[in-house]
């Protein structure tokens, strides 16, 4: 079963740098993070009477991770630079983010996230995220929001749903054109399209048992979308659950 502990304080453990023409999206990031719980530091945080460059050194420092965010006009400050060098000479982990322009070649040894798509999600980067900054499972909140994630878009697949997926921005969550309370006979049409997606959780969680049958997709336990969504957190622990690789 899904389980979800208290969450520790992070914040400080990632360090996010970029131009302040990029902080829409930054704005976005650190929304999209926090709701992950992996909550960044940004400079936005700043307190009335602090050393901006002071602090700002003392947090590069302080973190694990340095989010560096890749543009044409992050490539042109001079403060991201210095930022940059600070954050290597501390032998940070710097992972890189491109949204537009070029990757930096001064970070050309290094893989970055492309974040290019407006509705960009990355349940891998931020489980590294975690994984760095030593973060424990998130709520079960996180942890249905993951599930809904993949039941969603592997029944879109199936159903050849045409609805357009609509996201909310980064972090703002995304309406995948299928209810929660829509039939689920209904929206897998036949067994072929149930095989389908037990063969696809086979795939991505080789050797675990769901206790689903062949005939589940029409039977009484799963007339709703939600009711299976419902059953896979109860069958699923958080590391099953961090494990499935989502995309869209």
């Amino acid at each position: 079963m899904a389980q979800g502990t208290e969450v520790s304080p992070l914040s400080g453990g990632i360090f996010i740098s970029y131009s302040h023409t990029d902080s829409t999206f930054v704005g976005q990031l650190s929304s999209y993070l926090h709701q992950e719980e992996v909550p960044p530091w940004v400079d936005n945080q700043l307190e009335y009477g602090d050393s901006w460059q002071n602090l700002i050194v003392e947090r590069i420092q302080r973190c694990i991770v340095f989010l560096i965010i890749m543009s044409d006009q992050s490539r042109q400050s001079r403060f991201v630079k210095e930022e940059i060098s600070l954050a290597r000479l501390g032998k940070k982990a710097v992972i890189p983010i491109l949204t537009g322009g070029a990757p930096f070649v001064e970070l050309a040894d290094l893989q970055f996230v492309d974040a290019r798509r407006m509705g960009w999600q990355d349940n891998r980067f931020v489980e590294r995220l975690r994984n760095l900054v030593g973060g424990s499972a998130p709520s079960l909140a996180v942890q249905r929001r993951r599930v809904e994630q993949f039941v969603f878009l592997k029944l879109r697949q199936i159903s050849e749903c045409q609805t357009p997926i609509v996201t909310f921005g980064v972090g703002f969550g995304a309406d995948y054109g299928i209810p929660l309370d829509a039939p689920l006979k209904k929206v897998v049409g036949d067994e072929l399209g149930w095989v389908e997606l037990l063969l696809e959780l086979n795939q991505q969680l080789p050797g675990r048992n769901f206790d689903l049958r062949p005939d589940d997709y029409e039977s009484e336990r799963f007339l709703r979308v939600s009711d299976l969504i419902d059953h896979f957190l109860k069958h699923m622990a958080w590391e099953d659950i961090r494990r499935i690789d989502v995309r869209y």
